[in-house]
């Protein structure tokens, strides 16, 4: 095994790595004709601003909302409620109740914002810091794996640039309290680690990062695989083998002690009941054209266009690296979007890879000393219609508004008002802020509802029974839940019949419920109140 000086993968030289397209003219408007030349440079400059204009809007929106202290996101508030588990020593990983049931995720993003939050309080702000540190963290990489690869700051200007672009694409997702940016960020790292790695220990050192990204979210799983067989291809020896025995050896281990400490139930949550959702068919066709395509065209066509013209590649190690990242990075995004229960949060590991690529294959059309003709200033404007496309929205519209944050105050005030414990079925965070105890979310009932395995099955009828046994023994003194009913939540029409006949239906929960819904992720608000009638 290499001691981690000498390199394993002779394309890479000790001194100084090769970039991906060696350049033969920084500035990305050679010369050229006159008229062509001047153009050219301008729209340089133009997709320069474009890049920062979206670097700047992303800031802004971010800013405006970071420590709003009620749900952006339907499930956010889920996530607080888990991490305010782990502040108060309690496991994370129990039988499925009334009173809590885990969301099916593996537990980094809980732990490393729970650690925030030993700072900052209990709130909203700890998870959203976590996730806006990582999406910062993914623009940084980004601007330095393109640099590194261009050996120039502009385009890795544009890389950045470009992910910040995607924000409306990712369902506005950079500031969500929830696991995905960390999980994007660290496989992000992982592929320029194994970029960049000359030998075990910078093998090592991505195996590591891998794991941390499985262990943010299982569906790293579909990146390992990919990328071991990278490893194992571009590298020699003993070395060769370090990246995919060291993850496997680290996830193996991870779940085995979470499984035993949880006694079964880790497994359950993480891969049992997952494996018994539905796959979405429309998604194979729509996960390109609606997904991806509708809104980032350019993108797509020149990173789609970049890792063909990789294969054809001279050097083995550029031939290997780009498709197989491309498959890592665009393929897990895949599989996941056909998931039943997936959302554009999702898209996130193809925007990164496809801004990265963006960067790079711009840089193969327009910096390689090709004189400006009709071909390049084609190319450079397709770039910044795309991103002059990408900034067609309007922010303000992702900041809660008077009226919103008007309605969630008063929700908290009318749970407050009622004496007992209430069971809101969604947001769940809310009911904390009412000073009243937390309850399982919808979302996490309904993600065991509609799992087909055996397990599932079994812990499905038991938390269905008591639902049941809550409603008919009048536990709650009210129940808070979503209209239109979506049928396999708490809300489903077995239930609500239930409700209606041991509680009384007080209507709305406030006088304009559909100000209580999300500005961003599943359109899921609660709405009718019902509360306990007298024996």
């Amino acid at each position: 095994m290499s001691d981690g000086n000498s390199p394993s993968n002779p394309e890479a030289p000790v001194a100084a790595p090769a970039p991906a397209v060696a350049p033969v003219s920084r500035d990305p408007a050679a010369a050229g004709p006159p008229l062509f030349g001047g153009l050219s440079r301008s729209l340089s400059v133009l997709i320069a601003a474009g890049a920062l204009l979206h670097l700047v809007l992303v800031g802004w929106i971010v800013w405006q909302r970071i420590d709003y202290p009620f749900d952006l996101e339907w499930i956010e508030g889920s996530s607080a409620v888990t991490v305010g588990r782990i502040l108060n020593g309690e496991p994370f990983y129990v039988a499925p109740t009334l009173e809590y049931t885990p969301y099916l995720y593996t537990p980094l993003y809980f732990w490393l914002s729970a650690l925030v939050a030993q700072f900052t309080g209990l709130s909203l702000y700890p998870l959203r810091l976590v996730s806006v540190a990582a999406s910062l963290g993914t623009m940084v990489l980004l601007f330095w794996f393109a640099r590194r690869e261009t050996r120039s700051s502009y385009f890795g200007l544009l890389a950045a640039g470009m992910f910040a672009a995607c924000y409306k694409t990712t369902a506005f997702w950079f500031d969500i309290g929830r696991v995905d940016c960390l999980f994007n960020f660290l496989v992000l790292a992982t592929a320029f680690a194994l970029r960049v790695a000359k030998g075990a220990r910078g093998l090592a050192l991505a195996a590591v990062l891998m794991f941390l990204a499985f262990f943010t979210k299982q569906s790293g799983i579909f990146v390992a695989a990919p990328l071991s067989l990278y490893a194992f291809l571009a590298h020699r020896g003993r070395d060769r083998w370090v990246f995919p025995v060291l993850f496997g050896v680290l996830a193996g281990v991870a779940t085995a002690v979470m499984t035993w400490l949880s006694d079964g139930w880790f497994w359950y949550y993480v891969f049992d009941m997952p494996s018994g959702h539905s796959w979405l068919p429309r998604h194979w066709v729509q996960f390109w054209t609606h997904d991806l395509l509708r809104h980032l065209p350019v993108t797509v066509g020149i990173g789609v266009l970049w890792t063909v013209l990789q294969v054809f590649e001279r050097r083995p190690g550029a031939r290997l690296y780009f498709p197989i990242a491309f498959l890592a990075l665009v393929g897990s995004a895949y599989v996941q979007r056909l998931h039943s229960g997936s959302g554009a949060n999702v898209l996130l590991l193809a925007c990164t890879l496809f801004s990265l690529y963006f960067g790079l294959g711009l840089h193969a059309a327009v910096g390689r000393g090709v004189p400006p003709g009709v071909a390049k200033v084609m190319v450079q404007a397709l770039c910044v219609v795309q991103l002059i496309g990408s900034s067609i929205h309007e922010p303000r519209a992702q900041v809660p508004l008077p009226d919103f944050t008007k309605a969630r105050e008063a929700l908290v005030e009318r749970l407050r008002a009622i004496d007992g414990d209430v069971y809101l079925h969604h947001p769940a965070f809310i009911a904390t802020l009412a000073g009243k105890p937390n309850h399982s979310d919808c979302g996490a009932i309904g993600d065991i509802f509609r799992s087909t395995t055996v397990r599932s099955q079994e812990v499905g009828a038991a938390l269905r029974a008591e639902i049941s046994e809550a409603i008919r023994s009048r536990r709650y003194a009210a129940f808070v839940v979503g209209k239109p009913y979506l049928g396999y939540y708490i809300d489903g029409p077995e239930f609500v019949a239930e409700l209606r006949e041991h509680y009384e239906a007080m209507g709305p929960v406030v006088p304009n419920p559909a100000l209580l819904a999300p500005v961003t992720g599943m359109f899921a608000a609660p709405h009718d109140l019902f509360l306990r009638r007298d024996e």
